[in-house]
């Protein structure tokens, strides 16, 4: 038994896995591809399938302080650009902030 991938064969999105022998009689969906996820490897839906390789969705940070806000799409295999610093997530509140 093996974890199978379902991937859109139009965007290489994962949008689904599948526990599969690869031995009985099974097809992916019409659109879709079933590719085997090597056991050493970790893939989630979400996912993409290209260039017959596993690769996690792109990142999104922001470049600070002189463009506030805009919104930069990376994926995670190109270099950051040396003006952009990424936005790390969301703190809590103390309790002495909290109203």
């Amino acid at each position: 038994m093996a974890d199978y991938a379902l991937v859109n064969s139009t965007t290489g999105l994962i949008e689904n896995i599948a526990l599969w022998d690869g031995v009985t009689p099974w097809e992916p969906p019409a659109g879709f591809n079933a590719e085997e996820i090597p056991s050493n490897e970790f893939v989630i839906i979400g996912y993409y399938y290209l260039d017959d390789t596993f690769q996690p969705p792109a990142i999104y940070y922001s470049t600070l302080p002189e463009t506030l806000g805009e919104r930069i799409v990376i994926s995670p295999a190109d270099p950051q650009p040396e003006n952009s610093t990424p936005v790390p997530p969301p703190q809590k509140p103390s309790s002495t902030e909290q109203n």
